[in-house]
Formats: C-alpha cells, structure tokens, sequence
C-alpha cells in the first residue's frame, strides 16, 4: 500500500497496476459477450461485440496510455525499461547452463 498518495515507487505502482489488470482479467469472459454503445463524441457512436471493444479499442488504449506515461517518466529521468515491464515473467526466469 502506498505510504504517500502523491508519490509511489516503481515497485508499488507496478503492483497496483498488475493488481488491476488481474481483476480486469477475470471480467473479460463476461465482458466479450456483451455489446458496447461507445460514444465517440460529437453524435458519433460504435456499436461493437465484446471481443471488438477489448481487441479494437480497450487494449489499443491501454497500450497507447501505458507508452506515453513510459515516455513521459523517461524524459524526466526515471530510470525505468523493458525489464519494468517484464516483472510478471520473473517466475518463468531461469539461468541457462554455461
């Protein structure tokens, strides 16, 4: 848990996000049959599957925030990379034998 609401660690926040999206993971098999109204402004609407709201827009926008935050803490110096990312393979990681 976080000790300061305006600051977290890496660690932290990277646990609270996978936290997220473990919880996220478990509503996709509902979510995939049902259908979204997406309002897209302006009287501009999509009408999409499940499957079409998680692959065509919630995953893309996911993504398209998660690189912009990765780029806006590396340009003022936080010292993250592929490896931050990678944290839920780390029970998979073995050392190979030399």
């Amino acid at each position: 848990m976080r000790k300061n609401k305006d600051k977290c660690s890496i660690e932290e926040c990277g646990s609270a996000h996978i936290n997220r999206l473990q919880r996220s993971n478990s509503r996709c098999t509902s979510i995939t049959h049902e259908h979204k109204h997406l309002e897209l402004g302006g009287g501009i609407y999509a009408d999409l599957t499940g499957e079409e709201y998680v692959a065509d827009f919630l995953l893309p926008n996911f993504y398209f925030h998660l690189v912009t935050t990765y780029s806006i803490l590396r340009s003022v110096g936080v010292p993250i990379g592929k490896k931050d990312y990678m944290l839920h393979l780390m029970p998979k990681v073995k050392q190979s034998a030399i």
